[in-house]
């Protein structure tokens, strides 16, 4: 009996609840979009000056093939070199580099105008590819005794890299192209351990690579490009023209009534405010940084229930701009990551600088300074300088977590997020 009189209270109570949230919802008044300020703006470049093109033409004519792919990864990276496949590759990509350095030459990059948010950008795996290729070139001409032409070679990679930051796309578009500028920096880091090139020469490297620390212009660009497309594909799944849901959250909205779960100027609004928060972060350490004012990182710690999320009118847009929140946050973790190491790689120089002077390692970075530094490079996660350990022969960042693990790995320190930079020094050949 009990039973039935609880079935027979909760039935009229849930339709009552629903009836209500129903006459919110409906008279609720729109929402006035603002988001002008977040409009981007593609420079216009002349087809003559831009090196889509002949990238599109290095890339079809390469020659990286499927089966030896671990093998050419261990090349680029410089884990273990095979000359005889060095000089295999490098001999059936002479077209592909030289439409690679003719590209590097062009005055702009800037790729096609991206439209769709689920767009495939295949294209960047041919720019990782033609990267690994120039590492590989660069690793012969340090091992045949052109270091000169080496370090130069490994400075236009993360040219290369720097520029595909600055293409006119996305978020997609800078990681992957700061994934370009790493091979780069590893390059030139082995380089320098390696390197009997003399200090000056080191120096002008130091100078060169301070303009390929992140570029706050460009950072601004690919995180409107970011809101531009992830406003248009919210838009078109609500005015129905996806041609089908593309994640669990979207099947959901799908199979209810999209106007009583997603508001669409409210869910742009949310976005513009977290996108503007992340425009504010980028001249700050990541310590410095108010992430916990995004939408979707204060929702995870005040954890709304779903009565009110239905309530407000638009849960399953929160939801949507929610779930993005960790991939734009990532665009500044990795900004951090960026500078750290483009910091430690100067070290590096200047390390080996000291080493070629002295015969050995400073005790600490501050015996650098004014001769192969004008000053110590700041770690981007908590501001500070970058740390280094004589003892360990390690330069390091204290990562994401700002805690300090005294340079020491997750191996040797549980949940140690401290980013390492080995100090491997070779012996300096006598005369």
């Amino acid at each position: 009996m009990m039973t039935g009189k609880k079935i027979s209270f909760v039935g009229p109570f849930l339709v009552s609840l629903a009836v209500t949230a129903l006459a919110l919802l409906i008279g609720r008044k729109p929402v006035p979009l603002v988001d002008k300020d977040l409009k981007f703006v593609r420079k216009v470049v002349a087809e003559q000056e831009n090196a889509f093109p002949l990238l599109t033409k290095a890339a079809a004519v390469s020659y990286w093939p499927i089966m030896k792919h671990r093998e050419l990864s261990e090349l680029s990276s410089g884990e273990k070199w095979d000359a005889d496949l060095a000089e295999e590759v490098l001999a059936k990509n002479k077209e592909s580099l030289a439409l690679l350095e003719r590209a590097m030459a062009c005055a702009e990059l800037q790729v096609p105008v991206q439209t769709d948010y689920n767009e495939p950008l295949q294209y960047l795996d041919e720019w990782r590819k033609l990267a690994r290729l120039a590492s590989i070139q660069a690793g012969k001409l340090f091992r045949d005794g052109k270091e000169q032409e080496a370090l130069a070679l490994a400075l236009k990679i993360v040219h290369f890299g720097q520029r595909g930051e600055n293409s006119g796309g996305s978020r997609t578009h800078y990681l992957t192209s700061l994934g370009i500028k790493q091979i780069g920096l590893r390059h030139v880091r082995q380089i320098a351990w390696e390197t009997t090139l003399p200090p000056d020469q080191l120096i002008a490297c130091i100078a060169k690579l301070e303009m390929f620390r992140a570029n706050a212009l460009v950072l601004t660009n690919t995180l409107k490009c970011e809101y531009y497309l992830v406003a248009k594909h919210i838009e078109d799944f609500s005015s129905g023209k996806l041609s089908r849901a593309n994640s669990r959250l979207e099947r959901m909205a799908e199979s209810s009534s999209s106007k009583l779960v997603l508001d669409l100027n409210q869910s742009k609004n949310l976005m513009a405010q977290d996108i503007r928060v992340l425009l504010g972060s980028i001249p700050r350490h990541f310590g410095g940084m108010p992430l916990s004012e995004i939408s979707g990182n204060s929702a995870r710690s005040e954890k709304p229930s779903m009565f009110f999320l239905i309530l407000s009118g638009n849960s399953m847009g929160k939801l949507m701009v929610w779930l993005e929140a960790d991939s734009w946050t990532s665009v500044l973790t990795r900004k951090c990551q960026e500078n750290s190491s483009v910091g430690a790689t100067q070290l590096v120089l200047a390390l080996k600088c000291y080493h070629l002077k002295h015969a050995r390692l400073p005790d600490a970075l501050g015996e650098l300074v004014p001769e192969f530094l004008q000053a110590i490079p700041l770690d981007d996660f908590d501001g500070k300088p970058l740390r280094y350990s004589r003892d360990l022969r390690r330069i390091w960042s204290v990562g994401k977590d700002l805690i300090d693990s005294n340079g020491r790995t997750y191996k040797e320190v549980p949940k140690s997020d401290d980013i390492l930079f080995e100090i491997e020094l070779k012996p300096t050949p006598t005369p």
